[in-house]
């Protein structure tokens, strides 16, 4: 009797398939929930990520074509793109801003080793390594910090199309050194650096 009360219990439960049909197999519409299910348990869990040790990374982005394409190549490649464009004061790895507090890649804290690229100018070369870094197939957990080590004169400013290119980019970040200084390197992060 516990049996059939049971069997009654899940059959309520399913919806119903014509009582015509004559099978020993079970129909292949899963069970149906009666009530209404609280999601408020999975929304706190969502806020937090092991991965990225607070709010995860993966709501603030899209996989969609980068935005800005001045300094895009011949092929167009999807790529883990920010929903928000982050402020240009944001970018500068090495100072302070409104919305971040952080001056060197040891006080980002990051869950990957930061990828540090030296270069004595931007160019369209710099831009076309960072796609395939951010590129729709990478796991947005596995990606890495790149951090462009640039070596600019104190009176040159960096490039306002690249800024507003890379801005879109998650992770990026960029300050002014040289790759012989070794207090340049260490800000970026080399000791821990891929």
């Amino acid at each position: 009797k516990k049996r059939k009360k049971e069997k009654a219990a899940d059959e309520i439960n399913l919806i119903e398939v014509g009582e015509h049909i004559q099978s020993s197999r079970r129909p292949s519409i899963a069970m149906v929930t009666e009530g209404k299910i609280d999601s408020s348990s999975d929304s706190d869990q969502e806020e937090i990520c092991d991965k990225c040790r607070g709010p995860c990374i993966q709501h603030k982005l899209q996989r969609t074509y980068p935005q800005v394409r001045t300094y895009i190549g011949t092929s167009n490649t999807v790529c883990h793109m920010m929903k928000e464009k982050r402020s240009l004061c944001c970018l500068k790895l090495d100072e302070k801003c409104a919305h971040k507090s952080a001056t060197s890649a040891h006080e980002y804290q990051w869950r990957n080793r930061p990828i540090i690229l030296a270069a004595d100018r931007t160019s369209s070369g710099m831009y076309n390594l960072i796609i395939p870094l951010r590129a729709y197939y990478r796991p947005v957990h596995d990606l890495h910090p790149i951090i462009l080590l640039l070596e600019l004169e104190e009176q040159d400013s960096l490039n306002e199309a690249f800024l507003d290119a890379i801005s879109y980019f998650p992770d990026i970040y960029w300050m002014k050194g040289k790759i012989g200084n070794l207090d340049c390197l260490l800000k970026a992060g080399v000791s821990s650096a891929e």
